[in-house]
């Protein structure tokens, strides 16, 4: 009975050992963005990502887009009363439900690691802060009274403008954070 106890704990730790080997073979994949294929990553580049905090780019980019997302939802705000186009009204009710909740990831985000996090929608001075006006995308006020005094196609091709311009500019935000460090 010894012998078959000593066999087991034996096989049990040569298949534990086997293992182990196997799974430092087994190759560290770091997914694309949608639509682009993943890659390898090496042991050490897995390190150093696993091992990354954030930096001063990134928490004034969380809480620029927070504005950002936030103009988005007042521009998608607009839209009721002001079209008859069902792709417009469809549009905005999408971007309002995507943007306000990435809105609360970002201040999440930003208060778990005890970063100021802009809450626009309860302080007004919030969209005043730090220059947002000269953010990429961001419409001007006068931009914004004139889609507000807009109706019908005029609202819709003013709305789709500036909301084709807005989102370019938050690509354009991303791909500067990209090029950080």
């Amino acid at each position: 009975m010894a012998f078959k106890a000593q066999f087991f704990i034996g096989s049990a730790c040569a298949a534990l050992l086997a293992g182990a080997a196997v799974a430092q073979d087994a190759p560290i994949v770091q997914p694309g963005a949608p639509g682009e294929s993943g890659r390898q990553l090496s042991a050490e580049e897995a390190s150093r990502i696993a091992s990354n905090r954030y930096s001063e780019a990134d928490v004034r980019f969380m809480q620029d887009m927070i504005l950002h997302h936030f103009q988005a939802v007042q521009m998608s705000a607009l839209v009721d009363g002001r079209t008859g186009n069902q792709g417009v009204t469809d549009s905005a009710a999408r971007i309002d439900a995507t943007q306000e909740d990435e809105i609360d990831f970002m201040r999440t985000w930003l208060r778990e690691r005890g970063e100021d996090a802009p809450d626009p929608a309860n302080d007004p001075h919030a969209m005043h802060h730090g220059g947002h006006h000269t953010m990429a995308g961001m419409a001007s006020p006068e931009q914004m009274d004139a889609l507000a005094a807009a109706e019908g196609t005029q609202f819709d091709r003013l709305f789709l403008e500036l909301m084709i311009a807005h989102h370019d500019g938050a690509v354009e935000m991303v791909d500067a954070l990209l090029d950080q460090r």
